[in-house]
């Protein structure tokens, strides 16, 4: 139960953080926190997370041996991503520790995360937003360690999206797929929606009832388009494993999808004209979320690329819930239910069914077995 511990903990550090009055009081409590999560992810073994052993330990042993760059990415090429390897490369550069290397990937996660609440996403409490992904995403970083880092860049790059600045959100989304490719299906979804929420309103229900109809006729031709890219362009060649033809077993979780239909109906509940663009955009993602999520009548493997709309969509969710209007014995109760919900969705999934294999966590630096 240690990761319910250290999520209670920076939890009250976050929460002590927004009550401050000075903003450096507020940063540097903040950080203490982003600084524990990243320390135990630091400091964990390296049975702790299953991707650790597939690509992680290869990758940073190639940055330690091989001085030139691009060749020795070469190596690597076909399980790592060019940005992911640099990080290794950096570290590696100062140290042959592994866990120093761990800990700057998650303490990058965290920071990301942490910003994109902090400056974009008023007046949503942020101690909330980062239980909720701590609750969620936390142990699913631990494993999926590229994937994590391009999920927290899309989140910050969201605030692009806020400002109405296309261009940097373009560069956003080019150094989102160096660090991990499954970023360039989310971003697709992400300037779709950028373009929605910029047209009239009445033309934005019309194009959401279309994004109704388009995500349901994706769900079933998918598996043809995806060995189609994958088949005719070599880039793309890895997503051969998110089709018809993966190792991985098919499979819809009926926790995810009713996770996503709680936060429709919170949406729809909560609208009022004060936050209604807010809901559309948010509106907007479940539905390409709930659609991935169906993917995984294809291969589960699929539907990891809903967790990027997931958490861009745990901001949105928040601020609808703490929106004016709504009263706060409201908000603490539509919280609570959310925070219960992934609290048992943390623990069946994580230390019941050990999908991520970070359960039990075990780490030999501070001695626990």
């Amino acid at each position: 139960m240690i990761y319910f511990i250290i999520f209670i903990l920076t939890s009250i550090l976050f929460y002590l953080a927004e009550k401050s009055k000075f903003k450096v009081v507020f940063n540097i409590i903040s950080y203490l926190a982003i600084i524990i999560l990243s320390t135990f992810a630091g400091v964990r073994d390296i049975t702790v997370g299953t991707d650790i052993l597939i690509y992680g330990i290869d990758t940073f042993n190639v940055a330690r041996f091989f001085r030139d760059l691009f060749h020795s990415f070469s190596i690597v090429a076909h399980k790592s991503d060019f940005l992911f390897y640099l990080i290794n490369y950096i570290v590696a550069t100062f140290t042959d520790e592994y866990n120093i290397l761990l800990f700057a990937i998650s303490f990058i996660q965290n920071s990301l995360v942490f910003e994109a609440c902090k400056k974009y996403y008023p007046p949503a409490p942020i101690w909330i937003m980062m239980l909720i992904y701590m609750l969620f995403f936390y142990n699913l970083t631990l494993n999926l360690m590229r994937q994590g880092l391009a999920m927290a860049f899309t989140l910050w790059s969201m605030k692009f999206f806020r400002q109405e600045k296309l261009r940097e959100l373009i560069i956003c989304a080019i150094i989102a797929f160096l660090l991990h490719k499954s970023s360039l299906v989310v971003y697709f979804v992400i300037f779709a929606v950028y373009w929605a929420y910029k047209q009239p309103e009445r033309a934005r229900a019309r194009i959401l009832r279309v994004e109704v109809i388009a995500a349901a006729v994706g769900v079933v031709g998918f598996g043809f388009i995806i060995k189609m890219i994958s088949a005719n362009i070599p880039l793309l060649s890895k997503f051969s494993r998110y089709g018809n033809d993966s190792d991985f077993a098919s499979g819809v979780s009926s926790m995810d999808v009713l996770l996503r239909i709680m936060m429709f109906c919170v949406s729809f509940v909560l609208k009022k004209e004060e936050n209604v663009k807010t809901v559309y955009i948010l509106n907007m993602f479940l539905v390409a979320d709930l659609a991935g999520q169906f993917l995984g009548i294809y291969a589960y493997y699929t539907t990891r690329i809903t967790f990027y709309f997931l958490l861009i969509e745990i901001p949105y969710l928040v601020s609808i819930i703490h929106s004016n209007h709504i009263k706060k014995g409201t908000s603490v109760i539509i919280v609570s239910i959310i925070i219960g919900y992934l609290s048992v969705y943390c623990y069946r999934f994580n230390i019941l069914e050990r999908n991520n294999e970070t359960y039990p966590y075990t780490s030999k630096i501070i001695h626990i077995e």
